[in-house]
């Protein structure tokens, strides 16, 4: 203990000491150094402080979209962009026509690989299941055969003219890449091969990839999070439109700058072909059958009946076509949401919005902004019972979405958080009910009752509300029925904390 008290000395304090033999001159410039770097000290400490409470004044609400990938939670937001803040929205509804247009050739490309297939002809030939079915949305069951084989009967007399149209749409395939290379990574499909290829760290739920999920709060988000600004991609796809308008049109194409916008000319190129290959009866029989577009989200059928508008040069996006365009969030994106029409139940002028990826691969991402939020919006995308994850196809994802819910309302760090609760994708579970899906089937807990809407959603209403009680006795249990893709609908405004 003596040794000790002899080197006791702060080693802090050593380091700031004056050095040994320091002359009058040395010292006088250390001094004026010191004061000039308290001083710069100083006015931060005072730019910080005036920065919160402007932040105070302004009562900005900060928000936390949650829930697995195609949950909705994109969808929703942009549904609120456009009740709450039109003309923000009406100023970058264009910047989306690029992603429509990867939407449906995606789908068309889909279609033509299904299509190529019938055609081959071979009764040998094998089609793997997954390679069709890797993405949510995609209905399977364990019993299904990893492999099919083809069943769409084509008529001898019919095969010449649907080769030509193959052939007349293969353009598409380079304006799918060209695409993909101008919008980024979120334009790639989720896949179990995909992740595989990556070194990424799948978790369940956020609190999987660390043992002290409070110890993740303290991490600098720059080292543990990849924070994406929505606007990389928007901006780029404004400044494109901004050049086509003063552009002039050579008289000879329809062509602007080259091929700065060949995706357009190519689909316009390729309008008839389009109809022709959607109205085809022996296509749309390959497409029902083989299940083409289940792995390509809700709104390829959509699109695909919108190819007369969307494969023109002059298509300016709907509203609509952006609230059904897709393309993957990738780790955290940031919204700011101005309101421009006022809620009478609104406190709020101002809206900070956080929209993560909802994979098992990017969920660590979600800790570090637990703490400083006030407000979670939960999506719960109900339809999917009858699916898989596309990360993992073992997993049923109506279970990982209760696993999440779970881990959500029992974290002691969103204790006095708000939560609430959207079960979307209700217009999308009365369709496959209308169309005799059986409930339990996929779900063996759903037992034996009335395989219909209302007794489906209270029983999933009752499952979340109980999850909730479980975990957090007494918290008030705020849950709204939700179809992302409807706009207008008050329930997109149940936030009053």
């Amino acid at each position: 203990m003596r040794g000790f008290a002899q080197d006791s000395e702060d080693p802090l304090t050593r380091a700031l000491a004056p050095p040994p033999n320091e002359s009058p001159n040395e010292r006088e410039q250390r001094l004026r150094a010191e004061a000039e770097a308290q001083r710069k000290s100083d006015q931060i400490d005072e730019v910080l402080k005036a920065e919160r409470a402007t932040l105070k004044k302004r009562k900005i609400m900060r928000m936390l979209l949650l829930g697995q990938s195609e949950s909705g939670k994109s969808t929703t937001l942009k549904n609120m962009q456009l009740t709450y803040a039109p003309r923000a929205w009406a100023a970058e509804r264009v910047s989306w026509r690029a992603v429509i247009q990867l939407n449906l050739i995606r789908s068309v490309n889909a279609i033509l690989d299904a299509l190529e297939v019938e055609l081959s002809n071979n009764v040998h030939y094998q089609t793997p299941i997954h390679s069709r079915a890797a993405s949510p949305g995609s209905p399977m069951s364990d019993e299904d055969d990893p492999y099919e084989l083809p069943e769409v009967h084509i008529p001898q007399e019919s095969k010449p003219s649907l080769m030509k149209l193959k052939l007349r749409l293969g353009p598409l395939r380079q304006v799918e890449i060209d695409l993909k290379a101008r919008l980024g990574d979120g334009t790639e499909e989720l896949t179990e091969s995909t992740l595989a290829r990556s070194s990424a760290v799948m978790a369940a739920t956020p609190f999987d990839a660390a043992s002290n999920p409070l110890q993740s709060l303290s991490t600098r988000r720059s080292k543990e999070v990849i924070v994406r600004s929505h606007q990389s991609w928007k901006d780029k796809e404004k400044e494109r439109k901004e050049k086509d308008r003063s552009s002039v049109r050579p008289a000879t194409t329809g062509s602007v700058d080259g091929d700065r916008d060949s995706a357009t000319d190519v689909l316009a190129g390729c309008a008839d072909d389009l109809l022709s290959l959607s109205s085809d009866p022996i296509v749309q029989e390959i497409v029902e059958r083989k299940k083409v577009l289940a792995g390509l989200g809700d709104s390829a059928e959509y699109f695909l009946g919108r190819i007369q508008n969307i494969a023109a040069r002059d298509y300016e996006p709907s509203d609509d076509d952006v609230l059904r365009a897709r393309i993957r969030t990738l780790g955290v994106q940031e919204y700011h949401l101005v309101f421009e029409v006022r809620h009478e139940r609104d406190p709020w002028k101002e809206w900070t919005v956080y929209d993560v990826g909802g994979s098992r691969s990017m969920r660590r991402a979600w800790v570090p902004y637990f703490s400083d939020v006030q407000a979670i919006l939960f999506l719960a995308p109900i339809s999917a019972f009858d699916e898989r994850l596309a990360e993992d196809r073992r997993i049923n994802r109506l279970q990982d979405t209760y696993i999440l819910w779970e881990s959500i309302v029992k974290c002691e760090i969103l204790k006095n958080c708000t939560i609430i609760l959207f079960m979307n994708k209700c217009d999308v579970l009365q369709r496959k009910l209308d169309s005799g899906v059986r409930i339990n089937e996929h779900l063996p807990s759903f037992a034996d009752r009335t395989n219909d809407y209302a007794t489906f959603t209270q029983y999933l209403r009752s499952k979340f509300k109980d999850l909730l009680s479980q975990h957090s006795p007494g918290r008030p249990f705020y849950q709204h029925m939700t179809s992302a893709i409807v706009r207008n609908q008050d329930s997109l405004y149940p936030i009053t904390v």
